[in-house]
């Protein structure tokens, strides 16, 4: 009796030693996204599910544009929130995961400025901002007169100043912005684009691409991904209805 009753003592040591040490905690994730990025919101909730099914626990670090991708690139992190389609091909770090998490509408905003914008070439006679570090945005601007700034609060700000033309952004992340930082001259002008945005892992965690793409898929296919995009659109349009 007395050896069985040491034997509950030291298992339950055993076990308290093993939970301080964090043998038995629940796998947790880091992942970069964009600072004062509506669309760095919606992946991070998308993904916090997407992983909770899965057993893992999800956190995001946020940085500026650029810096949050070169977090990712040297393993800082565990992988980006979202970025466009084909980064892997640059950055072989990182893994692709192939199922969409969002549909991203690019939108022109604009200060006074009402021109026919077509397409990104309507765009050339102008000075467009746009925040530094989004590759889609460098790639389609190259050769314009743009200004690159460090986010959408700088973007926005710099705009309904009147020190650009136009703004680069996608609708959500630009009202949002808007709304937040009661700016009352900048206003959406015009859909020029959609694309698709992934999520990316870094190599190391390569073993958790299968169980991740399920449970994206799953959620894709239920229409999960939809809804929670959805309620940060309407709450997005909630606000500017409100503001006017």
């Amino acid at each position: 009796m007395e050896c069985a009753k040491r034997s509950h003592i030291t298992l339950s040591l055993l076990l308290l030693w093993l939970a301080s040490t964090g043998l038995f905690a629940q796998p947790h994730l880091y992942f970069a996204g964009t600072e004062r990025s509506v669309l760095s919101d919606i992946s991070e909730h998308i993904l916090i599910e997407a992983y909770a099914s899965i057993g893992i626990e999800v956190s995001r670090l946020d940085a500026p544009n650029s810096r949050s991708l070169q977090l990712s690139v040297d393993g800082v992190s565990d992988g980006q929130l979202n970025r466009k389609g084909g980064l892997s091909q640059n950055y072989p770090e990182l893994i692709q995961i192939p199922v969409p998490i969002q549909r991203i509408e690019v939108y022109i905003f604009t200060h006074t400025l009402t021109p026919h914008i077509r397409d990104w070439q309507s765009l050339l006679p102008y000075t467009i901002a746009y925040p530094r570090g989004v590759l889609y945005y460098e790639e389609k601007l190259k050769g314009f007169n743009t200004i690159a700034l460090n986010n959408y609060q700088q973007v926005f700000q710099f705009l309904d100043k009147g020190r650009a033309d136009f703004a680069v952004a996608s609708y959500a992340s630009g009202i949002t912005t808007i709304n937040a930082y009661q700016l009352t001259q900048a206003r959406p002008l015009a859909k020029i684009d959609e694309i698709p945005l992934y999520h990316y892992l870094h190599v190391r965690h390569r073993e958790l691409v299968p169980a991740i793409t399920r449970a994206l898929q799953t959620m894709q296919d239920n229409g999960r991904i939809d809804a929670i995009s959805q309620q940060f659109k309407e709450l997005a349009v909630e606000e500017e209805l409100a503001k006017n």
